[in-house]
């Protein structure tokens, strides 16, 4: 069966364009300011670790560097629902995200994998958005209860989705915004 997925863009939680980081300068200065991610470069090597990406230090922000970090996440983080199956409460604080994902070893649902995902890739100094999306498999959409992310790199889009599950993307397809 072929399910088509279709994102709908309905908020954006952060700035339309955010600064590209290119240099190791700039990346390591971005890696201590709270717009560009809220973790440290241990903990950006403890995630790549996490999700098994093999590397010596912290990869520059391309294309290639954003597919491995999608696909490693997708193979190794898995969508779960325990929490919500045991009444626990669940926080998207990315803190306790990194906590339960990274420390814990444990998978999480679309938004705790996508807000983890989302604060890494800008911690590894990419120009992400969030966006609340819509999933739409067959019938008709049922509200916006999907978290995507969006990536820009050299004037392009891309849709990053770590939260899906076992349909989920395994590299980041260009998106075109109104002919772009």
């Amino acid at each position: 069966t072929t399910h088509q997925k279709q994102v709908s863009s309905a908020a954006a939680f952060f700035p339309r364009r955010a600064r590209q980081v290119g240099t190791t300068a700039n990346r390591q200065a971005a890696m201590s300011s709270s717009l560009f991610g809220c973790f440290s470069e241990g903990e950006v090597m403890e995630f790549l670790r996490r999700i098994e990406y093999k590397t010596a230090s912290i990869p520059s922000p391309t294309y290639e560097t954003l597919a491995l970090v999608m696909a490693q996440f997708t193979l190794t983080v898995p969508f779960e629902q325990l929490d919500v199956a045991f009444g626990r409460r669940i926080s998207v604080e990315p803190k306790k995200i990194f906590e339960k994902i990274v420390r814990k070893r444990r998978g999480g649902f679309c938004f705790e994998n996508n807000v983890l995902l989302f604060e890494m890739l800008r911690s590894l100094g990419f120009a992400a958005g969030k966006h609340v999306g819509r999933v739409v498999l067959g019938g008709s959409a049922q509200g916006s209860t999907h978290l995507v992310i969006r990536v820009e790199i050299d004037s392009v889009f891309y849709l990053v989705d770590g939260g899906f599950g076992g349909s989920a993307l395994r590299r980041p397809p260009r998106l075109d915004f109104m002919g772009r």
